[in-house]
């Protein structure tokens, strides 16, 4: 695997502007900077260019960088993407002005699946940039858990009802009640709603969610006597956000450490938009649900849609 780093002309300009100011015009982006970076590959976990890691592995960026013509002064480890560099490290010793060696440790664990890019460059004693060795390191973290969103279960009400709302979460499939005793082995749970009243006035609905194996069963008008029923487990709901459920549970440790801080004990839970649901699977498996949203369709009808990760 190659890594093409793609300079586009605005990003040219701006480093030209803020970076060098007022160079030659036969100077340019590719020769104008001297610094060089060399990574060293004979430690342990010691990073390339381009790395595959999974979310228990690390990597080391085990490097040294020189400057033959400016002293350097500050030493940055910087994220694509970032505003700014996440480390800096002074050089306070004049002997490594002109060459340093140094280390900067990443973990899967940290930096959540998918693709992330690190520069390392250094700054002169004004803070001015003085180049990277036109190197980066590319870190891709193997995913270890399954993210499905936008899952629609409407929620069931009357006995005749016949929509979707039983959810298989190892499959990410919704099913009906009529579809439900052929695949229950599959179901995790189900929602459905129920009237509200106050002093004899109806005050709006309540909206739960409930495990196949809830005792007593808390919607009557499915019979699920006969079904196999899945014992997957739920905790009560907390708030989260959308912001949260991305940065939250980006490997499966993260999904499992935020889970054991809820008892997960449930079969049945009321719910409602912007929650989180911890789950375990019988299999053992961590998980968490988003609670998207709940709404309207066109009939009148009510749905949530939801999203959830779980461990692999």
């Amino acid at each position: 695997m190659r890594l093409r780093n793609k300079i586009t002309s605005a990003t040219l300009l701006l480093m030209l502007a803020l970076l060098v100011g007022c160079e030659k015009e036969s100077d340019n982006i590719f020769n104008m900077f001297d610094v060089k970076l060399t990574l060293h590959n004979n430690v342990e976990y010691a990073a390339a260019e381009v790395n595959d890691i999974t979310t228990t592995d690390s990597v080391l960026i085990d490097f040294t960088i020189e400057s033959p013509t400016k002293d350097m002064y500050m030493v940055c480890l910087y994220k694509t993407g970032a505003t700014s560099p996440m480390t800096k490290i002074p050089i306070t010793e004049d002997g490594k002005r002109k060459s340093y060696s140094g280390k900067f440790m990443l973990y899967g664990k940290d930096l959540g699946a998918g693709t992330s890019t690190y520069r390392v460059w250094v700054l002169d004693k004004e803070g001015v940039y003085l180049g990277d060795g036109y190197k980066s390191v590319a870190v891709n973290v193997i995913s270890d858990i399954r993210h499905l969103s936008n899952r629609k279960l409407t929620f069931a009400y009357a006995p005749t009802d016949t929509v979707p709302c039983f959810l298989s979460l190892l499959e990410g499939k919704i099913y009906n009640y009529p579809q439900g005793a052929a695949n229950s082995a599959k179901l995790d749970f189900s929602v459905f709603e129920e009237p509200v009243f106050t002093n004899g006035v109806f005050t709006g609905w309540k909206r739960s969610m409930y495990s196949l194996t809830a005792n007593p069963n808390p919607f009557p008008p499915y019979d699920l006597t006969g079904w196999t029923k899945r014992a997957t487990l739920y905790s009560a709901p907390i708030t989260g956000s959308a912001a949260n459920f991305r940065t939250m549970f980006s490997t499966a440790a993260k999904i499992e450490t935020e889970a054991k801080k809820k008892p997960i004990n449930l079969t049945l839970t009321e719910i409602k938009t912007n929650q989180f649901v911890y789950f375990l699977t019988p299999e053992g498996k961590y998980g968490v649900l988003y609670i998207q949203s709940i709404t309207y369709d066109y009939s009148g009808r009510s749905y949530v849609t939801l999203s959830y990760k779980i461990q692999n």
